[in-house]
């Protein structure tokens, strides 16, 4: 029995090894923790230490916590499809960020590693293409790559 809160930090976490493994990604056990992930996208985590909402926008690449960039890739990878309405709201979410240089910026530009910006838009680049668009500006337009038909544009 649970007695204690769900933290999306630690969901998040586990959901990525589960998605990670052939034969626990597309399980039910993996669903649900996706679709748990999901309904806490934005939401402060339960816990202290990583209570503020604004830690799903510090985005790292390799992934070290739960941000909206690892969320979204571990709900891809465990199954959920592009008709979720979690990842299609991260994915309109991440769509409306992307720089003019096609790059999304982290909040660690002081990092040491310099080449962040990239390695997180490489994320996020990827998390487009599983969803089947061919680039985050194909989702502003309202078209994927497959025959220019509208993207589901998800709820407000």
């Amino acid at each position: 029995m649970r007695d204690r809160p769900s933290s999306h930090l630690i969901t998040g976490i586990v959901l990525r090894a589960l998605a990670a493994h052939p034969d626990h990604r597309g399980t039910g056990a993996a669903i649900a923790a996706a679709r748990l992930l999901g309904s806490r996208l934005w939401q402060a985590d339960r816990y202290a230490d990583r209570r503020a909402a604004g830690f799903w926008q510090k985005f790292r690449y390799p992934f070290r916590f739960t941000d909206l960039v690892s969320a979204l890739d571990a709900m891809q990878l465990a199954g959920l499809g592009s008709g979720d309405e979690a990842l299609t709201r991260g994915l309109d979410w991440l769509a409306g960020r992307q720089g003019d240089d096609g790059l999304w910026r982290t909040p660690y530009d002081k990092a040491a590693d310099r080449e962040i910006h990239a390695w997180v838009s490489f994320a996020i680049a990827r998390l487009f293409h599983r969803a089947g668009l061919s680039s985050a500006r194909s989702r502003r337009a309202g078209t994927s790559s497959r025959g220019g038909r509208p993207a589901s544009s998800g709820p407000a």
